[in-house]
């Protein structure tokens, strides 16, 4: 990998505006082997194949001491959890569309979002330990441990919540919230 500096990068997309953008640039470039035929595959002596050459691009805004060459590849890598946490976040939780313009509207709905997100997950690996409901993905918890029909009733301070007895996962939530309750407790 080489750190080419700062360039400027011009918006020359059909659409684009034509506006430019200084970046610091980083390449990093491949070299692999074409695959071998197969022998026998063809008859004629065939010129040893050309090595692929391939570049891959990074623009940053972080500065050499921000960002040292070394960490960039580790760096990129973890994206693909990064990824899967904004995924889970929109897909799972249903927060594909934000409904507001506004900066610290949309800041309040993605802490609220991430918070949902966190807790999900902390329920599913503490209060839903050794069950199917900790194995199943979060798309999945959400769309059918979450959407069992229930009402929730509020007696002095206690909240009672009712569950249908014929779901599947009722049991499992029946069970791990047992668990949860004080001893001597409802």
């Amino acid at each position: 990998m080489s750190d080419l500096g700062q360039i400027e990068h011009l918006d020359t997309s059909a659409d684009g505006d034509g506006k430019s953008e200084l970046a610091r640039t980083l390449v990093m470039t491949r070299v692999s082997q074409p695959p071998q035929p197969k022998p026998g595959a063809h008859r004629k002596r065939v010129r040893e194949p050309k090595p692929i050459v391939k570049h891959d691009y990074y623009l940053t805004d972080l500065t050499a001491e921000q960002l040292p060459v070394s960490e960039v590849l580790p760096i990129y890598d973890d994206r693909a959890t990064i990824e899967r946490y904004f995924y889970d976040e929109q897909y799972a939780l249903g927060a594909q569309q934000v409904r507001t313009g506004h900066f610290e509207e949309e800041s309040l709905f993605q802490l609220v979002v991430a918070t949902t997100n966190n807790l999900l997950r902390w329920m599913q690996h503490r209060v839903f330990r050794q069950t199917e409901l900790e194995r199943i993905g979060l798309k999945r918890l959400v769309r059918r441990a979450m959407q069992i029909p229930a009402r929730i009733i509020q007696r002095d301070k206690q909240l009672i919540v009712e569950l249908p007895q014929r779901h599947h996962l009722v049991r499992l939530l029946q069970q791990s919230w047992a668990d949860l309750a004080p001893a001597g407790g409802p």
